[in-house]
């Protein structure tokens, strides 16, 4: 539980927790922070994510589910880059992918898009089925919408001060 303070230029990327400090708990994330590493070191901890994948990754996938867990046989050995033809617009598809530490891949095609959108996670389906990932990332962008409103609220951008204890406390 802690707070970095540094130039609105600098790569968040560069600020992520330790992957081993994030056993029994949950990493969300969006596109941005998709590195396949650093998911795979999170699983190891013991910890959990949910994360929007890149459009470029292009797994094998092994096996897809529809959200209400019917198997799919059009998905099996197909690369990921070919799943796009196969999934319908409005479809939600729950896809084991290829991987040594086996992440799950879902893939959703809003109606008003022009390709679908990839989540991964580590979460168990008997748990967390495809709608409930999809729902939980959600919740990451009402996140993002509050720490915005609060940068532009308190004029943050703007915020002039060497002491990063004073925008901590501001925060």
């Amino acid at each position: 539980h802690a707070v970095s303070v540094s130039a609105d230029s600098k790569a968040e990327y560069d600020y992520l927790p330790p992957a081993a400090s994030l056993g029994n708990k949950l990493f969300l994330a969006d596109r941005g922070y998709f590195k396949l590493s650093y998911l795979r070191d999170i699983h190891a901890s013991g910890g959990f994510y949910t994360v929007r994948a890149k459009t470029t990754s292009n797994p094998l996938v092994a096996a897809a589910y529809t959200a209400k867990g019917k198997r799919l046989k059009r998905f099996k050995s197909v690369s990921l880059k070919k799943v796009k033809a196969l999934i319908r617009r409005s479809e939600v598809v729950d896809m084991d992918v290829e991987n040594p530490h086996g992440y799950r891949m879902i893939a959703s095609w809003p109606k008003d898009k022009n390709e679908p959108t990839y989540w991964v996670t580590n979460l168990p389906r008997s748990e967390y089925p495809a709608n409930s990932i999809i729902k939980l990332y959600g919740l990451r962008w009402q996140i993002e919408l509050l720490f915005k409103e609060w940068k532009s609220y308190c004029n943050l951008r703007k915020f002039n001060t060497r002491k990063a204890s004073m925008m901590e406390g501001l925060i």
